[in-house]
């Protein structure tokens, strides 16, 4: 692989988990007036809509063999649980402890390469996902881990799952993608998770009010369509496909410095040096992770 299409992935990635860190909190306000169902709805019919152009345009036409529409459905069906166990969680528990859970994701991608990727690591780089984890904790629970630890409910057990199912849309995305075009694969995986919202949600989606949406969840839900649905889920096929599965999860160890950073810009965290150890800490696993070829 070439050192620019390296270079590529890693400043997508690092984008990308800036576009995650932002999307716990917008969710969780916009949870509080749109219901969850729609929310997800629009979100993969506009995302969905915006590949078509693109996809028409495509020298390669789509695949619509039974055998690669039946991987692709599967696929999507891992990552529309994500998106729905997020949002769902969000009703039951917080954005921090959502964003805490988050963490465990590039261990849980680990485990299943481990098995189904025959993806081998070696002993340094296992202990980088024990430091990642740690720092990424303490950052988010602004040093007192009583606040991730202590009553874990409902909605810290549906994201829980949600995030065991990130992890293997992670791996079964390089496992089953085949030789489909990012765009192609992309556009599938958004038409089936449309799909499977409306499948498990019709009637709620009939029946609901558009014209309630207010103009600020306008803007979020535009903000998380472009930016958090269209954007990332290019960005995580492309660095699958060129970076592997692990090394591209090893980056979600850069939300929680996000999740900082956006919560100190906009006045919730204050600037402590007891943050600092834990951020340098995540900037070289992260670094170590994605140099290290075990």
């Amino acid at each position: 692989m070439s050192q620019n299409k390296k270079f590529l992935s890693y400043s997508l990635m690092i984008l990308c988990s800036f576009f995650v860190a932002s999307s716990f909190p917008i969710a969780y306000e916009l949870n509080k007036n749109v219901p969850i169902e729609v929310s997800l709805f629009l979100r993969f019919t506009f995302s969905s809509i915006f590949f078509l152009p693109f996809i028409l345009k495509s020298k390669n036409k789509l695949d619509l063999s039974a055998k690669t529409l039946f991987k692709n459905a599967l696929v999507s069906f891992f990552s529309v649980s994500f998106f729905i166990g997020m949002f769902f969680s969000l009703q039951h528990t917080t954005a921090l402890k959502t964003s805490s859970i988050y963490t465990l994701m590039p261990g849980f991608t680990f485990f299943f390469s481990l098995f189904f990727l025959k993806v081998l690591f070696s002993k340094k780089t296992l202990l980088c996902f024990s430091t990642a984890l740690f720092s990424s904790i303490f950052i988010i629970s602004r040093g007192e881990l009583k606040l991730i630890l202590s009553s874990p409910n409902f909605g810290d057990l549906i994201f829980l799952f949600a995030t065991i199912s990130m992890a293997i849309y992670n791996v079964s995305s390089k496992k089953l993608r085949g030789n489909q075009s990012v765009f192609h694969f992309t556009f599938w995986i958004l038409f089936f998770s449309t799909f499977y919202t409306f499948l498990f949600y019709y009637k709620e989606l009939i029946h609901f009010n558009y014209s309630l949406i207010e103009f600020a969840d306008i803007f979020r839900i535009i903000y998380l369509i472009l930016f958090c649905t269209i954007f990332s889920f290019f960005i995580i096929q492309y660095a699958t496909k060129t970076i592997g599965p692990s090394k591209m999860s090893s980056f979600s160890y850069l939300t929680p410095v996000f999740v900082y950073l956006i919560n100190l810009i906009s006045g919730k965290f204050l600037f402590e040096l007891k943050y600092l150890i834990p951020i340098l800490s995540l900037l070289v696993c992260v670094i170590y992770m994605n140099g290290d070829k075990k």
